[in-house]
């Protein structure tokens, strides 16, 4: 009779895959220094910015990618719109906006507005001094009221800000419109002889916002915890004191 012993086969289980993070697309236009985009060398992409650098942060904490399509501001709206796009990070709040995006419950630093104009020309002292010149605005943006709603000044949208600057210096436009730090930031970058007048608006906070149709919509709540709590270690902070005074 022939007898069969089995050898006893110790198997080790498989570990798991460890489960890939959700990736959210995130559409972000140059505002420098809240989201700078930059290309080197070799033609890659880079992000930066202080939202940017908060967003990577708060995506680590949560466990969750993002991922950075370079867009203008107009065309990231559109895109939050029909869905193609997941997030924004810092648009005003607005109740057309609200239709379409969910916004996170946490705001980032309001930042004021400010007007800018050539260097050597009069100064911009009061809301009233607006009267009578081209201001250049960021197509959709909003600022404060009543200037938003205001029909009886004269106002040219334009793409983005450097553009803007620019044009005011071919005389295009009388004053520039801007949030003070990235104005400041961009005046200075560029070396174009443009100051700040002394008319400045109190600005209206920023937020992080998330498409309706996007599955990020049901995480807002952990978005705003997450950010309040980066507020309260201080992170928040830390990140914005990288571009104050760039």
């Amino acid at each position: 009779m022939l007898l069969w012993t089995a050898a006893a086969v110790t198997v080790s289980p498989v570990p798991a895959a460890k489960a890939q993070p959700e990736t959210f697309l995130v559409a972000v236009n140059d505002a420098p220094p809240y989201r700078i985009i930059e290309t080197d060398g070799n033609g890659q992409t880079r992000f930066s910015g202080f939202y940017i650098d908060v967003a990577r942060e708060m995506a680590r904490r949560l466990d969750i990618s993002l991922r950075f399509v370079d867009t203008p501001f107009r065309r990231a709206l559109a895109m939050m719109l029909t869905g193609e796009a997941d997030m924004m990070l810092g648009p005003n709040r607005t109740a057309e906006r609200e239709t379409f995006m969910v916004y996170v419950e946490e705001p980032l630093p309001s930042e004021p507005k400010s007007f800018y104009r050539m260097a050597g020309k009069p100064d911009i002292a009061r809301y009233e001094d607006l009267a009578g010149r081209i201001i250049g605005v960021q197509r959709k943006a909003a600022y404060f009221d009543p200037f938003d709603t205001d029909e009886a000044l004269t106002k040219f949208p334009v793409g983005d800000y450097e553009g803007a600057f620019k044009m005011m210096v071919n005389g295009r436009l009388d004053t520039v419109i801007a949030p003070t730090l990235l104005g400041d930031y961009l005046i200075s970058r560029l070396g174009l002889p443009i100051v700040r007048s002394t008319f400045t608006a109190g600005g209206r906070p920023s937020y992080f916002a998330i498409s309706h149709f996007s599955t990020a919509d049901d995480r807002a709540p952990q978005f705003a915890a997450v950010l309040a709590e980066m507020k309260a270690d201080g992170t928040m902070a830390r990140i914005e004191a990288r571009y104050r005074g760039q």
